[in-house]
């Protein structure tokens, strides 16, 4: 503006020394002097004439003055006599000789005398003949912005945005976005989201534009990404909410579809591992709860209904907090080549969490002439649902014999201690049959009435 200033008044100065000269020469004889043309003037708007200045300009003849170039116009040249509106991007203000090119963060239309600022929405770069209004994906906070911001992942911004927007919890927001963008079903996002989140294993996310997922409940699992949960199938167990991926069930135990744990088998009934329903026993054969398999019954026993007539069953407990301490099982004495049976029910305290068994073995002198039926590895022992198993005794000769039964358990994932039990039997001679000794007995008889009758 100072520019603009000194060369109004360097236009004035030379007005006033035109007019200074032309009042110093003789008048002219009236009628002698021609009229001044356009763009052109003198003090008595006669010849000799002088050339409007630039920035000036002359619009009619005999002009005594020139007048200034108003404002929104330029006057490029001397002896001008039609001001020229300025050029669209460009500003020019009273008295100006070109036009001012816009300054970024304001326009400029045709015309104009001064540059117009931008509200804020709209920027402008330098030379501009109007506002450009924000483009979506961007904002535009401040008046005279010569450029927008682009959003910032996690927020969008529509056309003509002042603020960006977060973006909102169920959608996500690349960096740049006009708008949020649906979640799909298998995905979620939290507020704020710059891309969808899959969906974690052990939870589901069934809807478009969920914020957090839903966690599986027990019976249930899913895998990453799901839209839906599982149930457990039959033969596994699914025991946590968030499950990922179902657990078979353990040797003694079972599970119909969607079961939270599995259960032990009852007596009379066995279950291989990953059992959907118990297995009835077949004729001949017994099983105690939490068998694997089913036991043959043993020479001279009765089983009825898969199980062991008559059979005593011998409680086990094994005590994590005194896994140390044994525990005696005594067999009834049998004959040599004859089979005791006793069967066993293995339990835990009632404060203790389920047990799995990880081995098992019998040592020691004796430990030929017994057996094992119905314990397997991975079977389960819980404090409410003892495991039962069989301990066949098989004597080879006479008087006592004895081993130890080692089993090993431990909770999931915990320590594996051993558990000892003392086992023992007795071997005893095979007996005469019943036949041979009355046989004799008649013989004996036969002589002694032989031996009375010579008497006589």
């Amino acid at each position: 503006m100072r520019a603009t200033l000194f060369r109004i008044l360097l236009v004035l100065g030379a007005i006033g020394v035109s007019l200074a000269l032309s009042a110093a020469r003789p008048a002219r004889a009236a009628g002698l002097g021609s009229a001044c043309t356009l763009g052109y003037y003198s003090a008595t708007g006669l010849s000799p004439c002088i050339a409007a200045l630039p920035g000036f300009y002359v619009n009619t003849t005999g002009a005594t003055a020139p007048t200034i170039c108003p404002a929104g116009t330029v006057c490029p040249s001397g002896a001008t006599s039609v001001p020229t509106e300025v050029l669209a991007g460009y500003y020019a203000p009273a008295g100006s000789i070109t036009g001012t090119q816009c300054p970024a963060g304001n326009f400029c239309p045709a015309g104009s005398a001064a540059p117009k600022a931008d509200v804020p929405g709209t920027y402008s770069a330098a030379g501009a003949s109007a506002a450009t209004q924000c483009p979506a994906g961007n904002f535009c906070p401040d008046p005279q912005m010569a450029q927008p911001f682009p959003d910032k992942l996690g927020y969008y911004s529509p056309a003509g945005a002042t603020a960006a927007t977060i973006c909102p919890a169920g959608d996500f927001c690349p960096a740049g976005s006009a708008a949020p963008t649906k979640d799909v079903p298998g995905t979620y996002s939290a507020a704020g989201a710059s891309a969808a989140t899959q969906c974690p294993a052990g939870n589901f996310c069934p809807d478009p534009q969920m914020a957090q997922p839903f966690r599986d409940q027990p019976g249930y699992y899913s895998p990453a990404g799901a839209t839906a949960p599982t149930i457990c199938p039959a033969g596994t167990f699914c025991a946590n909410s968030g499950t990922v991926t179902p657990a078979i069930d353990p040797a003694g135990s079972y599970s119909a579809a969607g079961a939270a744990s599995a259960t032990i088998c009852p007596a009379g009934t066995y279950c291989p591992i990953g059992s959907a329903a118990p297995i009835q026993d077949s004729v001949g054969s017994y099983s105690p709860a939490g068998s694997a398999n089913q036991i043959p019954c043993p020479p001279g026993a009765s089983c009825a209904g898969g199980l062991l007539v008559g059979s005593v069953e011998q409680n086990l407990l094994i005590d994590p907090a005194n896994p140390t301490v044994t525990t005696a099982i005594t067999l009834a004495a049998t004959a040599i080549g004859g089979t005791q049976t006793q069967t066993l029910l293995l339990g835990l305290p009632a404060t203790d969490s389920p047990y799995q068994i990880t081995g098992f073995s019998l040592t020691g002198g004796g430990a030929g002439q017994f057996s094992l039926v119905g314990l397997a590895v991975n079977q389960i022992v819980k404090a409410n649902q003892p495991l039962g198993f069989a301990l066949d005794f098989t004597p080879t000769g006479l008087g006592p014999v004895s081993a130890i039964l080692t089993i090993d358990a431990a909770p999931y994932g915990g320590p594996d201690p051993s558990f000892l039990f003392n086992v023992s039997g007795s071997g005893l001679p095979v007996p005469e049959p019943a036949g041979a000794g009355l046989l004799l007995a008649g013989l004996a008889g036969l002589c002694g009435l032989r031996a009375r009758r010579r008497a006589r």
